[in-house]
């Protein structure tokens, strides 16, 4: 089972699933993470029961940055991301 948030890496970038509750957004402060790219769209949050704008604002609480890239297909687009950014680091 992959532990979440788990480092890509170490320190500099991390991943992640849906965050499903504030305390894991602590969590994450903890960890020094300030950032956030969120591929979901705002939908999604409220099939977990979260509203999207809680998130957010649950986000900037914690003095977190964060982008909103709403995808139907995140997986494709956090490849082309990964790509993009650091190539040489992740084989597709």
């Amino acid at each position: 089972m992959v532990k979440f948030p788990y480092w890509v890496i170490e320190g500099a970038l991390a991943g992640s699933s849906m965050p499903l509750d504030e305390d894991t957004v602590a969590m994450w402060h903890r960890m020094r993470i300030r950032a956030v790219v969120i591929l979901v769209e705002e939908w999604e949050f409220a099939m977990e029961g979260w509203d999207f704008n809680e998130y957010v604002n649950t986000l900037r609480r914690f003095g977190m940055d964060y982008l909103h890239v709403p995808t139907r297909d995140a997986m494709h687009r956090l490849r082309m991301f990964f790509i993009i950014l650091l190539p040489g680091l992740i084989r597709i």
